[in-house]
């Protein structure tokens, strides 16, 4: 089960904003149709969190808000700390098998910490942190490696209960990721909190 485990101590760290450079995020041309990010708009506009050091090409291609990880990007909200949404291309014909190790948590140093809920979020409580991008979707290709780590960013994290984030949401989770696997297809999956 790759379900997270309640209340369990878990070790938080800072990367660099360097080390990000080679993280390719969603590619919305993945599948044969074109698949882009969700766009955000209207009065909730002002609420998407902004990366601190966006260059110039980025703020006239409005690339400002999308943390590129890899194979997944995911966009924040400003009042809630957690993503608006998360969006992973999963490729089943090259899917890699890792072992779950111990958990470590990262603050992503593109954005503002204040902009990310972490730890303190699920102490003592029923809540779980739940990945948004599931731990292996992005698994696949030469950086393999570093999507398993990459998703374990705050920013890739939602509270759920462990109810649902152990049983319901790991079923839904299983089934995806089997039928890409079994039959090597390539799929987009969007994920958010309610």
């Amino acid at each position: 089960m790759d379900a997270d485990i309640l209340n369990k101590e878990i070790k938080v760290v800072e990367i660099d904003s360097d080390n990000y450079s080679n993280r390719n995020g969603y590619d919305s041309n993945f599948l044969e149709k074109k698949v882009p990010l969700p766009t955000i708009t209207g009065n909730l506009i002002d609420d998407v969190v902004k990366l601190k050091n966006s260059t110039e090409e980025e703020l006239k291609n409005s690339n400002n808000e999308e943390l590129k990880y890899t194979n997944f990007s995911a966009v924040m909200s400003k009042s809630r700390g957690l993503a608006f949404y998360t969006a992973v291309n999963i490729d089943g014909s090259k899917l890699q098998q890792l072992e779950r190790k111990n958990d470590v948590w990262y603050y992503d140093s593109r954005i503002e910490r204040k902009f990310q809920y972490g730890p303190e979020l699920y102490s003592n409580n029923d809540l779980d942190r739940g990945h948004l991008v599931r731990r292996l979707d992005p698994v696949w290709g030469s950086n393999f490696k570093d999507a398993n780590e990459d998703t374990f960013h705050f920013s890739n994290c939602s509270p759920q209960h462990k109810n649902l984030n152990q049983k319901t949401w790991l079923g839904l989770e299983d089934y995806i990721l089997k039928n890409a696997d079994v039959h090597d297809l390539k799929v987009n999956v969007f994920t958010g909190p309610v």
